[in-house]
């Protein structure tokens, strides 16, 4: 069996059975991180690239440190990307040639990022105006991601390891709610992006789409829940059905989490679907989240804010990006998202297909990439 996937794989992908949803958006041959020590031997070869999702406990790189110099790349995500611990104890092993990311590091100086954290927090205290415990946690919790961002920066400067920035794949709950969802959609084991996937899935939309923008999610961090609640406001104003907002109470983006279930995955899925923009406010760690790649699969254009407080550095991907509350504002001045929200929109606004092309390409890209870099 192991001598088979060495033989026949160019990259395998060695995770838990729940995340294996980047291997296949990559192209990847996915195994169980349990067969991941039954190859220690035969990593020698250069034909092949091994990628390692790391849980977030650190005692699992024991595993690693037996295995052959530079030969493996590890993928991190959600709360393991910026850990200091973590990536400190990565970079020092002598198996580790370079990391995935889900989310990127900043392109900025951390002079550059602490002018956008600076910036970002002011125009959100002028938004909100009331100073209060909530908003100085979100300044210190953007504070300390800046702060983690430019050490783990540093630390690829100072040992030499190789990093790539993948966009976030989609959660387990979301993969088979769709599938669900989807009629005729098969197994739901090939790439959810693909030309075939997408068919299937655009032809159970609802033509036109019934809503203007829709999130269903959690409440989060204080940038977030206001972000969320003033979409709610917005809404309310226009006394229509044109903007849904649904809250949830956790992260229900895995089986079982906070509750979250098939219906509750069915739910979320038919309001993205039906959804022309899909908010994508920023998650507890970073701005970037699943909820965008998600809202791409299910032909919805992301929608996101230029200056996020919990995380400045960041800069929204292909280019796009807008003045969120400034958008929000001028619909609820003339009670109505004409002519707001057409203009607002006029430099960001793509169509769905464009979307889910630069998503494979820059898919493609990363894949490309991580190849070139394990020669």
């Amino acid at each position: 069996m192991v001598s088979r996937i060495l033989n026949t794989s160019r990259v395998l992908y060695f995770s838990e059975e729940k995340s294996q949803f980047l291997s296949r958006e990559m192209g990847w041959e996915f195994h169980k991180k349990s067969q991941l020590s039954q190859i220690k031997v035969d990593l020698c070869s250069k034909e092949n690239v091994v990628v390692v999702l790391i849980g977030t406990k650190i005692d699992e790189l024991e595993l690693l440190k037996d295995f052959p110099e530079n030969s493996l790349w590890v993928h991190l995500y959600a709360d393991e990307i910026y850990s200091p611990k973590l990536n400190l104890a990565l970079m020092k092993l002598k198996s580790v040639r370079g990391i995935l990311r889900s989310y990127p590091l900043p392109e900025t100086t951390l002079l550059g990022s602490l002018k956008r954290w600076i910036y970002a927090n002011s125009r959100f205290l002028l938004q909100r105006r009331r100073l209060d415990s909530d908003f100085l946690h979100s300044c210190l919790s953007g504070l300390v991601i800046v702060g983690r961002q430019h050490f783990c920066k540093f630390l690829h400067l100072v040992y030499g390891i190789s990093h790539i920035s993948l966009i976030p794949g989609y959660t387990n709950l979301f993969a088979s709610s769709i599938a669900e969802y989807v009629n005729g959609f098969g197994d739901g084991d090939i790439s959810l992006l693909s030309e075939t996937s997408q068919k299937n899935i655009e032809s159970s939309f609802e033509r036109p789409r019934k809503f203007a923008i829709g999130f269903v999610g959690q409440l989060g961090n204080a940038w977030r829940k206001f972000l969320l609640e003033q979409l709610m406001e917005t809404s309310n104003v226009l006394e229509d059905e044109s903007i849904k907002l649904v809250s949830r109470n956790g992260f229900g983006g895995t089986v079982g989490a906070n509750g979250a279930d098939q219906h509750s995955g069915k739910e979320y899925v038919e309001i993205l679907c039906n959804s022309s923009f899909v908010l994508v406010p920023p998650g507890n760690y970073a701005q970037s989240t699943f909820r965008f790649l998600e809202s791409i699969v299910c032909g919805a254009s992301p929608l996101f804010d230029f200056h996020s407080p919990t995380d400045p550095g960041y800069l929204p991907p292909f280019g796009t990006g807008i003045d969120l509350l400034k958008l929000l504002t001028s619909i609820k001045e003339s009670r109505a998202l004409e002519p707001s929200f057409p203009s607002s929109l006029v430099q960001i606004e793509m169509p769905s297909d464009i979307w889910k092309l630069e998503a494979r390409q820059f898919l493609k890209k990363a894949n490309e990439e991580l190849l070139q870099k394990s020669k």
